[in-house]
């Protein structure tokens, strides 16, 4: 989904007919893969640097567009971070660092407002669950201090390894560790196939709280729902769009996508997307493609409509640390479709608390 967004941008512009202020230049998209390996998103940076490229936009994890942003401020060379989610990435100065999507502070914060107008008072019970490497260790923490500032109480804060070959057997110990402190609610941070492991282990130990939210990446992606069936039903997770938000322009996007790749639009491929529209829009401003003078352009972006702003807020502009003024969602898996709960004025349906997984 992230490579596709980028995809469906490109092609979007250059069928409108490419960069204006560049005599119509069309964009060409360079591809790398880093595998989840900061080694590998280090070499593969470089890489595309060498080969000439404007701009750099990506990654998913959180850990490797550490090291690859690291890279690019190096060669000044502007990165949009269209996934990643650790606050550390927009907090280390760098000059040629944006990010176009909700940071992790700001899915956090949504989770427990979502949580608070949901009734959920201080007598919650909450489980952290979360892979330690820097997304899942750096959101915990996030979340610790948010619980402690208003008052839930957490029951549980477990961290597991990122990428087990015995993720099976670690999933069942998880959940039976879970299961003794009967949560409320459990906010984990995984990605795709631990989220699915785990889900599948809570099943069979009888986890059951009466809310589970994701703080984005794993439970979001389309194939979550797909290998869990009705048991993927009522799970939660903070979302960047949605294509049922109560938003004009959104369902026609998610059709023209849907056209085009045979699948809804979800929030990756939607914050990939809006990553390239930002920097055709920089481009446009600066009628250049020289580095510091890009930069210069993102910097001072004002955008309040058109392709670049779809996401929830609805416009662009970057503060000095180049964090998009953007905000989260909350979605939910409801007969297998991801729909939009929250905020309010956005929402679809309404959120379902109740004990998971079908019998």
């Amino acid at each position: 989904m992230n490579l596709r967004g980028h995809q469906f941008a490109a092609e979007e512009i250059n069928d409108f007919g490419g960069i204006q202020s560049l005599n119509s230049a069309a964009i060409r998209l360079l591809i790398a893969d880093t595998r989840g390996d900061p080694a590998r998103a280090r070499n593969e940076t470089i890489r595309l640097i060498e080969e000439g490229v404007v701009a750099l936009v990506g990654a998913y994890q959180s850990v490797t567009t550490f090291t690859a942003t690291e890279i690019a401020e190096q060669y000044h060379v502007p990165f949009l971070i269209s996934t990643a989610l650790a606050d550390i990435l927009t907090e280390r100065g760098h000059k040629y660092t944006f990010r176009t999507e909700p940071s992790q502070s700001q899915f956090v914060l949504a989770q427990f407002q979502f949580l608070r107008e949901s009734g959920f008072d201080h007598s919650t019970r909450i489980v952290l669950l979360y892979e330690n490497t820097l997304w899942g260790q750096s959101t915990a923490k996030v979340q610790r201090d948010v619980a402690k500032a208003k008052g839930y109480t957490n029951v549980g804060d477990i961290a597991y390894p990122y990428q087990l070959k015995n993720l099976s057997l670690t999933a069942m110990h998880i959940a039976k560790q879970i299961r003794r402190v009967m949560p409320d609610v459990i906010l984990h941070s995984s990605y795709l196939h631990d989220s699915v492991k785990l889900a599948r282990s809570f099943k069979k130990v009888g986890v059951r709280p009466k809310a589970i939210i994701g703080t984005g990446a794993g439970s979001k992606d389309p194939e979550f729902a797909n290998s869990l069936g009705r048991d993927a039903q009522n799970w939660m997770v903070v979302n960047e769009w949605s294509g049922d938000m109560q938003r004009a322009g959104t369902q026609r996007l998610n059709e023209r996508f849907r056209r085009r790749f045979g699948e809804d639009m979800n929030g990756i491929a939607a914050v990939s997307y809006v990553g390239i529209w930002i920097l055709k829009e920089a481009i446009e401003k600066c009628a250049s493609t020289d580095g510091e003078t890009l930069r210069t352009a993102l910097a001072t972006l004002h955008v309040h409509g058109g392709p670049a702003t779809i996401l929830p807020m609805g416009r662009v502009i970057f503060d000095a640390k180049g964090n998009n003024a953007a905000m989260p969602i909350i979605t939910q898996i409801q007969h297998g479709k991801q729909r939009t709960v929250w905020p309010r004025e956005l929402a679809s349906v309404r959120p379902v608390f109740s004990r998971y997984f079908s019998e």
